[in-house]
């Protein structure tokens, strides 16, 4: 089984759209700059819009160089940050935060905290996408502090909504909740419905990375409701996407499917790019599940396609993760590798721990099908180690099964049931259906290793079960080839080969090879 590449990615560009625009439209119509200035910005943000980047960075440098020749710091600190937002858009994440470093000196020179302010705050997210908790707290609290002395209700809505963010990516729930409602009572004494369903989709994702799906499709609607009542699509498809991720979690495809396709849909009718690679990826990841993998590739191709076109290195790298798991699955490692390599290649240059764990998780199960099990173990150590530095137990419970695995094979059943049952109790906490299944699957082996066919047997027919819950045809296949393995071992040939048949069968339509 893959680790999901996208959700966290995903759920963090789709769950700020109104923010950023909001802090871009701050920083783009600047008073007291001239007109000459905000035409030329106002022209140059709906270049970004376009993904047209280079004109864009032309005429954001063209304002930067007048307001050097005029010594205006003011104008030069606007221009700054707004080559930061081309830079962070192309995924160039290095050069943007060294452009809003410069725009946050000069606000600090001029002692302007309402600059200062959403400068912490861009800085902060910066560092939130890279993976680097820590300086996204830090940043995000001194905007929040900088925001409180302002008195600026919105500003400190925006701030708490994103530390709530910051504190549910490491798993820290508690706080992530304290974080979103304060945002939300914010948002609420402001009437700011806009505000609002930005909360609602925070707490949303909270509630579905703690396992409470029903909070979390309650939450989520709440957030698709007032979207609607805005008539704000591109929040209407943020919202689909998040109830989405809630159906995949349980299992029920075919409602993950309609969601997914429903912002696709709307995506695509907006001519978002950004939000159709996102879609496509996803559906991608569905079709993988059921092991449709023809719609799985194609779907996967189509959001490289757009990742290419966007200039979107994170989205390349994690079209390249789905397009190495469809090879994976079908048993082209050689090609799977190449996909895997490709990205991690990418993810490093971005600084993305999260997309570097994603990586490597991916190569452990690579080394670990061709028998290398010293390498399978040094990357499995290796995502693991990023997946605990960023809190993330959705990581951090792959890379015990990868680990659990591992260990089985070498015959080391007590490490075995030790990563598997840590991994199994992460999947309960966050309601992974996915992940039981997986650990219910290695538990089996491990049983059946030590010749306990009965439970064995017991934990293979859970995997069965959950797997036959989520139409996962290729866990359903594994199932079937480890039950065979338990009957072969009682002497009752004749039951096993009927599971081994049925598991040849399901290989035989996935395009993997026979067991």
């Amino acid at each position: 089984m893959e680790m999901p590449a996208e959700f966290a990615k995903i759920a963090l560009y789709l769950r700020y759209p109104l923010v950023l625009m909001g802090v871009v439209a701050l920083l783009v119509i600047l008073p007291g700059v001239g007109p000459e200035f905000n035409k030329n910005c106002r022209e140059a943000a709906l270049a970004v819009d376009e993904a047209s980047l280079d004109q864009a960075e032309a005429m954001y440098r063209k304002s930067l160089d007048n307001f050097k020749a005029m010594g205006n710091k003011e104008g030069m600190a606007a221009a700054y940050t707004n080559l930061g937002f081309v830079y962070q858009t192309r995924g160039e994440l290095g050069k943007a935060e060294a452009y809003q470093l410069k725009a946050l000196k000069f606000y600090e020179e001029l002692g302007s905290k309402e600059g200062m302010a959403p400068a912490y705050g861009i800085l902060g997210f910066i560092y939130q996408i890279r993976g680097e908790l820590g300086k996204a707290e830090a940043y995000q609290l001194k905007a929040l502090e900088t925001f409180e002395a302002l008195g600026s209700k919105e500003g400190m809505a925006v701030a708490h909504g994103i530390l709530g963010d910051v504190y549910e990516t490491r798993g820290e729930l508690e706080k992530a909740e304290e974080y979103s409602r304060k945002a939300l009572k914010l948002n609420e004494e402001l009437g700011s419905k806009e505000g609002m369903t930005e909360n609602y989709g925070n707490l949303g994702i909270v509630y579905k990375t703690s396992g409470e799906l029903e909070k979390a499709e309650e939450h989520s609607r709440n957030a698709l409701k007032l979207h609607e009542e805005l008539g704000n699509k591109e929040g209407m498809a943020a919202a689909y996407t998040n109830l989405g991720f809630v159906y995949q979690t349980r299992g029920e495809l075919e409602k993950a499917e309609a969601m997914f396709s429903n912002a696709l849909e709307i995506f695509e009718a907006l001519g978002y790019k950004e939000g159709m690679t996102i879609a496509h990826g996803i559906l991608g990841d569905v079709y993988q599940t059921r092991g449709e993998l023809a719609k799985a590739e194609e779907h996967s191709r189509k959001a490289l396609k757009l990742s290419e076109e966007l200039g979107s290195k994170e989205g390349i790298a994690y079209a390249y993760i789905n397009l190495g798991n469809v090879y994976e699955t079908r048993g082209e490692l050689q090609k799977a590798e190449e996909y895997y390599r490709n990205a991690l290649e990418i993810f490093e240059a971005l600084g993305s721990k999260e997309g570097m764990a994603v990586s490597y998780y991916n190569l452990g199960i690579i080394y670990q099908t061709r028998g290398d099990l010293n390498k399978a173990e040094e990357y499995s150590r290796k995502a693991l180690k990023l997946s605990e530095e960023l809190g993330s137990k959705e990581g951090i419970a792959y890379s015990y099964d990868n680990l659990g695995n591992i260990y089985k094979t070498r015959g080391e059943l007590e490490k075995a049931e030790e990563h598997s049952r840590n991994a199994l109790k992460l999947h309960e906490e966050l309601g992974s259906k996915e992940g039981m299944a997986d650990a219910y699957t290695n538990l089996g082996d491990v049983y059946e290793t030590r010749g306990d066919l009965e439970k064995a047997e017991e934990y293979s027919r859970k995997a069965l079960e959950l797997y036959e819950e989520l139409g996962s045809k290729e866990g359903i296949a594994d199932a079937y080839e480890n039950l065979g393995d338990v009957y072969r071992a009682r002497g009752d040939l004749e039951r096993a080969e009927d599971y081994y048949s049925k598991a040849k069968e399901l290989n035989k339509a996935l395009g993997r090879k026979a067991p």
